[in-house]
């Protein structure tokens, strides 16, 4: 494996030709804003609450209009990107990172040697930058850090997959000697009692002060507590938000104040609902909140707060202007989602950046392109939409399960279908298989059919995104029944009857924090003899298509039955 200084001296030593600035009105925008006016005291901003839909609905025909300003005001634009996941080139070769470069740089603009790092704009991270492809865990993040430098990001919050990985890599060699800092108010180092990150940086861009404060949020800090207890001491997220926001306010220290939290949330339908909603509620002096983590794609508004939704996996990023007059009147700030290109269906829309390419192409040779053999091939999508509503079996998880009872060797199989992520279409790489699988091991256990009944009811809630994917068993369930009571019956797959007390020899996803582990209950406890196979589920998937040369076998028949389907509560197919 090469070093970093090898990435650093190519990230250093290639420059681009200035390509001519793209007009901003090239941009897709996805997100519409009109005015409303903050409740904040320093700023005044637009934004409206919009439903905005996963990017398998295709981006809006509706422009922003707003994103103008009067000729005697400084702009900046602020970018926020989360939940990257190192995806810095799609699994069938599509260049994810270059058409992400190609997009901000039509807002940004680059600077000579073609990065945009720029004056007028601010590049942000809201966590779950670097983890889950095995090759950017082999290259320690580095190609998908020179790549975000390279696009100009100068800070990002902590997202629960970089307690996944290991702080001490993140800290020390990811990002170590990084322009991309890590910004964090709530996490003590246990050994100095003192704040492990600077709690808040406030950047000066085009003449305009703009604070950014960030925090571990609920869902980081459960990864926290589960994989580093010992390194940081946790505190309240809402009051050191809140502390810092009246700091930088009453010390008139900043513009405009942002917050970015790796917290969840999305807009349906209207309802607002997820943990960066209940945060935005409690926070007082904030002009925006940047969320992460449920990969959902929303501008709304809470407590004159605007909350901002980025996506996931480089499909685009939300797109702050922030105007501020010379006549001392609030600053204004207006938001929209901007796409990327849609490279699956005309990869030409995409100009190569020579810069991003070359430490893509460093970072296969490294490996010597092992994680993207392609190692079997599908025509259709196979997909996480569930077949029969609320709950049923999926083309993706039966093909998962499938593979994994076959490399255990159980009876039956098990996966929560929560964690089930990703499409499989066209080629297929090891790659492919780590993210629709992430970080799970393979987990084997004896339990009675009472007890694995009683663990699944956790899955069969109303309005609940959990679910589960079965082999060898099928579960008939009915939702008009009182939740805790809704698994009718558990049989075989051949439909022999299984008795109570009868003891079955199951596979399961196994899990590596007690917050992903939590719908299916007591799993772990030792009286079932659980075994931690150490193998990852995409490998037994990986096993499954080379013991079948290739080709997808998924068999459909009906594993998951609700008996009662003219009594649905809601519909969960496809959900992520």
């Amino acid at each position: 494996m090469k070093s970093k200084h090898l990435y650093g001296s190519i990230f250093k030593m290639l420059v681009i030709v200035t390509i001519v600035m793209l007009a901003f009105t090239s941009c897709t925008p996805f997100i519409v804003s009109t005015d409303t006016t903050s409740e904040t005291t320093a700023s005044k901003s637009q934004t409206t609450e919009t439903e905005a839909q996963s990017n398998e609905t295709g981006a809006s025909d509706v422009v922003d209009e707003s994103l103008g300003e009067p000729a005697d005001a400084r702009t900046v634009d602020i970018i926020e990107i989360t939940d990257f996941h190192a995806q810095i080139q799609a699994t069938n070769f599509f260049p994810v990172a270059s058409a992400l470069y190609q997009e901000v740089k039509k807002i940004t603009g680059a600077s000579t040697d073609g990065s945009l790092l720029t004056d007028g704009s601010l590049v942000l991270g809201c966590g779950d930058l670097f983890d889950v492809p095995p090759m950017s865990k082999e290259l320690n993040g580095l190609p998908t850090r020179y790549i975000l430098e390279r696009i100009g990001m100068e800070m990002t919050a902590l997202g629960n997959h970089e307690f996944y990985w290991d702080m001490d890599i993140i800290n020390n060699i990811t990002l170590g000697d990084s322009q991309i800092q890590i910004l964090c108010c709530n996490l003590l180092d246990t050994n100095t009692n003192e704040l492990f990150y600077e709690p808040y940086k406030i950047y000066e861009k085009n003449g305009v002060k703009i604070a950014i404060i960030s925090a571990a949020g609920k869902e980081t800090l459960a990864a926290q507590q589960d994989r580093a207890p010992e390194k940081f001491i946790a505190l309240d997220p809402v009051t050191e938000i809140n502390k810092y926001a009246a700091q930088i306010r009453e010390g008139k220290m900043a513009d405009v104040v942002l917050a970015v939290v790796h917290d969840g949330g999305n807009v349906k339908d209207g309802v607002k609902s997820g943990e960066i909603f209940e945060l935005a509620k409690q926070l007082q002096g904030i002009d925006a909140l940047y969320a992460g983590h449920s990969h959902k794609i929303y501008v709304a508004d809470e407590n004159g707060i605007d909350v901002l939704g980025g996506g996931k996996h480089g499909e685009g990023f939300i797109h702050t202007r922030i105007t501020v007059s010379n006549d001392n009147s609030a600053p204004v700030l207006t938001h929209e989602f901007v796409y990327a290109p849609d490279i699956e269906s005309d990869p030409e829309l995409v100009e190569l950046d020579s810069v991003i390419e070359s430490i893509i192409a460093q970072a296969h040779e490294d490996t010597n392109y092992a994680y993207f053999d392609i190692i079997g091939t599908t025509e259709k999508d196979i997909t996480k939409d569930m077949l029969v509503s609320p709950y049923g079996e999926s083309e993706l998880g039966n093909f998962v399960t499938d593979a994994m009872k076959d490399f255990a060797g159980t009876e039956a199989a098990i996966h929560s279908h929560k964690q089930l992520h990703n499409i499989l279409t066209g080629n297929v790489t090891t790659t492919t298989l780590a993210n629709v699988s992430r970080k799970c091991k393979l987990w084997t256990l004896e339990i009675p059919k009472s007890d694995l009944k009683s663990i699944l009811e956790n899955t069969f809630k109303d309005n609940s995104d959990s679910g589960v994917q079965v082999s060898g068993l099928k579960i008939k369930y009915d939702m008009t029944r009182p939740e805790g009571d809704r698994i009718v019956d558990i049989i075989r797959g051949d439909g022999t009857a299984i008795s109570d007390d009868e003891v079955l020899f199951i596979a399961i996803n196994g899990r590596a924090t007690k917050l992903q582990q939590e719908e299916f209950g007591a799993f772990d406890d030792p009286k079932y003899n659980v075994v931690i196979i150490e193998v990852q589920i995409s490998d037994t998937m990986a096993e499954y298509l080379h013991k079948n040369n290739g080709e997808f076998k998924i068999e459909l028949n009906n594993r998951i039955e609700n008996i009662n389907m003219e009594n649905v509560v809601t519909d969960n197919s496809g959900r992520q």
